[in-house]
């Protein structure tokens, strides 16, 4: 029932859709080739979540951190400024500290 909840919901995050939706068609009986077919994704992710739900159930479903290595920046580090650019662009970019590649384009709506 909370699956079939989250499938449903509009402001459901796409990953948790997915999630749940992977579930709920190999409840069904569905193999992990037909249900990544069926969802458009790979059959090695559709193995990843159905073995989670298998392990640990609802809480398996949900984000763990990430390994790896931590961001460059930290959160303390990171200012953004903002940057009128022509034609209606704003540019946010990082401060002299951090690197230029990371720069976003938005559009304003007006």
């Amino acid at each position: 029932m909370v699956l079939e909840n989250q499938v449903r919901q509009y402001t459901s995050p796409y990953c948790d859709v997915i999630r749940a939706k992977i579930v709920l068609l190999a409840a069904e009986g569905l193999s992990n080739d037909v249900i990544a077919a069926r969802l458009d994704t790979p059959r090695q992710i559709v193995s990843k979540w159905r073995k989670r739900f298998a392990l640990a159930r609802l809480p398996g479903l949900e984000a763990q951190p990430r390994g790896g290595r931590p961001a460059h920046f930290s959160p303390q580090r990171r200012r953004r400024r903002t940057l009128p650019t022509k034609s209606g662009l704003r540019a946010r970019t990082l401060d002299s500290e951090g690197p230029q590649r990371e720069c976003v384009r938005i559009w304003r709506i007006a």
